[in-house]
């Protein structure tokens, strides 16, 4: 009996200990620098996920709030919205993209819900307990929390391989580390591919993006802000990549006669302003930013 319970012990201590590296690991690699809280001067928000990263140095010239985050759904975009309308903020103009893949299945698993926590309040859920839950136990015990615990395990995974077998990149891992404008064709199309396979994995869009979408939408015309879609830049190789590849939620915005600003191919052939097929690089990111809310 005593060994049966030094034994549960001992399992108890790991647990708590594993749970605590988690928690640390997790602070510092996945909530930080997330929860930011913008000042309340800004009265003109942007939202988008990594698409929007590029001007986040540029788009407080033209007093707009850069509100954006890699892998921000339109889950997270509502949240902070009425995190902005519950405090206080006299929100005039929201931007907010609305490119080819947000309405893509994907999102309803790739994104910031966790990290977003921050930014709701007991009224946004259905419950106290279901608030608590969320904003409590995940935050700290990320035993509960798989992509913690993912994250932590595939950092872990990757120190021990270094250690034991330093792996030789491979030619599409090189490709992705060279200056977009310095691959070659062939190099393009294949990173295009590949990331074409992420945006776009079915056919079907999602329909809880948007309903939550259109709940933007009424929250807009509710407390009185102007609503503006953006479709990000992409470069000529991506574009001729996904064809006509869409989940509509540009259609969305048309069809509440909402403007969609389509940038999409703006700067299709200026390949020295992206960092990829997708994604604007800090140069394209002043450039954008300049074109973008001068027309305020």
């Amino acid at each position: 009996m005593k060994k049966f319970l030094l034994g549960g012990s001992v399992f108890l201590l790991f647990l708590i200990a594993f749970n605590a590296i988690l928690f640390v690991f997790g602070k510092v690699n996945y909530y930080k620098d997330y929860a930011a809280i913008p000042d309340k001067q800004f009265k003109s928000f942007l939202f988008a996920d990594s698409h929007g990263l590029p001007l986040q140095k540029f788009s407080g010239n033209y007093g707009v709030y850069n509100f954006s985050y890699a892998s921000d759904s339109y889950f997270d975009m509502e949240r902070k919205i009425n995190f902005l309308l519950k405090n206080g903020y006299k929100v005039d103009t929201v931007f907010i993209t609305v490119d080819d893949h947000t309405l893509s299945p994907y999102r309803e698993t790739s994104n910031n819900m966790e990290r977003s926590i921050p930014y709701t309040s007991s009224s946004d859920f259905s419950t106290p307990y279901h608030y608590w839950k969320e904003s409590v136990i995940r935050y700290y015990v990320p035993l509960f929390q798989p992509k913690i615990e993912s994250i932590f395990l595939a950092f872990v995974k990757t120190k021990i391989m270094e250690i034991i077998r330093p792996k030789k990149k491979s030619a599409e891992e090189v490709a992705a580390e060279k200056d977009w404008s310095k691959l070659n064709q062939e190099e393009k199309i294949a990173q295009s591919e590949k990331r074409k396979k992420d945006q776009f994995p079915t056919d079907a869009s999602s329909e809880k993006l948007k309903n939550t979408l259109k709940n933007l939408i009424a929250l807009s015309k509710e407390n009185g802000f102007t609503l503006v879609g953006i479709k990000f830049p992409l470069t000529s190789t991506y574009l001729q990549v996904i064809g006509n590849n869409s989940y509509g939620a540009e259609q969305v915005f048309k069809e509440n006669q909402i403007p969609v600003l389509d940038y999409k191919a703006n700067y299709q052939d200026q390949h020295h302003l992206f960092e990829n097929q997708d994604h604007l690089n800090d140069e394209g990111g002043k450039v954008f930013s300049e074109v973008l809310f001068s027309r305020k």
